[in-house]
């Protein structure tokens, strides 16, 4: 046949025509101009395993915050225990559940856990979602020093 493509284009390869390049190119350029801020904060947010997190304080350069997840849930969990006695949960999941979302905020000096959990008040099944915030200041040897804890409800309690 004349004119015929040498193999169909369903084999094509994805890295072949100049619509794949130019997206791979966009990509490149999206991801090297993206801000520093912005790639230490994807790099600081917690996953739900314990592992060290060490994250850059932005605002005085060359500290270092080394500190767990099961650090952080330890200085929160009296705070929880507390704010979800308030709704009749008498314990709470182990911390972090599997729904739970730990995020560094270290240009605040602050951790972030959101989570939920199953409430019964009165009776009825409820879905209580929470959010507590941990403060801290950084000792010398870049170990967090926690210095205020706070639990919020969707109710505002």
């Amino acid at each position: 046949m004349v004119g015929a493509p040498s193999r169909p284009s369903a084999w094509r390869l994805p890295n072949e025509g100049s619509r794949w390049r130019r997206h791979m190119a966009s990509l490149r350029s999206a991801l090297c101009s993206m801000p520093l801020a912005a790639l230490a904060l994807l790099a600081t947010v917690g996953a739900a395993k314990d592992s060290a997190l060490r994250a850059q304080d932005l605002p005085r350069k060359g500290i270092h915050v080394d500190v767990t997840i099961a650090a952080v849930c330890q200085a929160v969990l009296p705070e929880v225990i507390a704010g979800l006695a308030r709704f009749g949960v008498s314990r709470p999941a182990v911390c972090p559940s599997r729904s739970a979302v730990i995020i560094h905020q270290p240009e605040k000096n602050r951790f972030v856990l959101r989570d939920s959990v199953k409430a019964q008040p009165g009776g009825t099944d409820r879905v209580v979602s929470y959010q507590v915030e941990a403060q801290y200041q950084v000792d010398d040897n870049g170990h967090p020093i926690w210095t205020a804890v706070h639990f919020q409800s969707e109710g505002g309690g």
